[in-house]
């Protein structure tokens, strides 16, 4: 407990907030919440209740976790400009490639070293995916079904950590916009139509942890399964704010996307944060 409190006390004076901001009256001072959720309350949204609802929050797992990010990486930073991503691997969400492409397009439009490059309609190679997802301040965008195991399986990013020759392997900002992409469960948890109270002897997992245990400063994913017009909506909205000019960081990005939604909490409060909030690279 001593040594937790010290190694606590040290990452309070990590200073997360953006180091240059584009100009003065660009200044902005956030006050992030970070939820440390045990296995049974790790399932609610949290986020929407009155006193969280349109404030940065993200959740991690532990405190000695947080503690670590947090002297890891005393300035984490966001590189929007050039951005990977994968959308639609399996071919069979026509519309949502209709709503995002033309966002990804009028990206790259902007010139002057803007390049979002990826794959679209079809499954990534694994090289791919690991370039991706390990480049520094990076930003990796999957927009398909589920939490994109097709592309990268969670085993194959928990494999990272032991094969690669950097002690962080991936150091990119994971955005995972399919169902329950950042859903967490035990392998031993209480099955459908069972009575009886069942020990939870394992702790939940989920591909969002096997990011954020690789590495990940940031993950963002959804808690249950979503529709897909308004989770795009959600989406464009969300990058919309990334690569805007006024510097806020990812959690208020994922906390002021929710209104673009219809379903304002069956698919606006489904999509969480986990890791530290990251600021643009840009803005800083």
């Amino acid at each position: 407990k001593a040594a937790l409190i010290e190694l606590l006390l040290e990452a309070t004076k990590v200073d997360v907030t953006p180091v240059k901001p584009c100009t003065q009256d660009d200044v902005v001072t956030e006050e992030c919440v970070v939820l440390v959720l045990d296995e049974n309350l790790h399932r609610f949204p949290f986020e929407g209740f009155p006193f969280l609802r349109g404030r940065a929050v993200t959740r991690i797992h532990s405190l000695p976790f947080l503690a670590v990010s947090l002297l890891n990486s005393p300035h984490c930073s966001l590189d929007t400009k050039n951005a990977r991503f994968v959308l639609d691997p399996e071919s069979n969400l026509q519309k949502t490639t209709d709503r995002i492409m033309p966002f990804i397009d009028s990206v790259n439009a902007r010139g002057d070293g803007w390049d979002w490059s990826g794959v679209v309609g079809k499954y990534p190679s694994t090289d791919f995916v690991e370039t991706s997802v390990s480049r520094q301040d990076g930003l990796f965008l999957y927009c398909g079904h589920g939490g994109g195991k097709g592309s990268i399986s969670k085993k194959s990013i928990e494999s990272l950590v032991q094969h690669s020759d950097s002690p962080i392997p991936c150091k990119s900002t994971i955005i995972l916009m399919g169902c329950s992409s950042g859903k967490l469960m035990s392998i031993n948890r209480k099955k459908a139509g069972v009575t009886e109270e069942v020990a939870m002897h394992f702790e939940p997992e989920g591909i969002a942890l096997s990011y954020i245990i690789a590495g990940a400063p940031c993950v963002i994913g959804n808690l249950w399964d979503v529709t897909d017009r308004d989770i795009d909506r959600y989406s464009l909205a969300l990058m919309d704010s990334l690569v805007g000019e006024r510097p806020i960081s990812t959690a208020l990005s994922v906390a002021n996307a929710r209104s673009s939604c219809k379903m304002k909490h069956i698919v606006g409060l489904a999509p969480v944060c986990y890791g530290i909030p990251i600021f643009a690279k840009m803005c800083q």
